[in-house]
């Protein structure tokens, strides 16, 4: 189990082979997120976790979905 903070540690592990789970679930104000429409309302939307795995990681290692998919999808 990786800490939250331990970004360094999340890339190593997604290099390695690892499964991640990464779910950022906090609004951190305008100077740290990108607001964009959910459901017709705009929210809060980090981009930091997006990012770094954009920076450090293949695409095809990454897989993104939400909790209605993973259910349908049984994982």
């Amino acid at each position: 189990m990786l800490d939250r903070k331990n970004l360094k540690g999340m890339v190593r592990a997604l290099k390695e082979g690892e499964i991640l789970w990464y779910a950022p679930d906090h609004d951190y104000g305008p100077a740290s997120s990108v607001f964009a429409p959910l459901f017709a309302v705009e929210q809060a939307a980090t981009t930091t976790g997006t990012w770094d795995a954009g920076e450090n990681v293949r695409g095809d290692d990454c897989a993104v979905c939400s909790a209605a998919q993973a259910q349908r999808h049984g994982v």
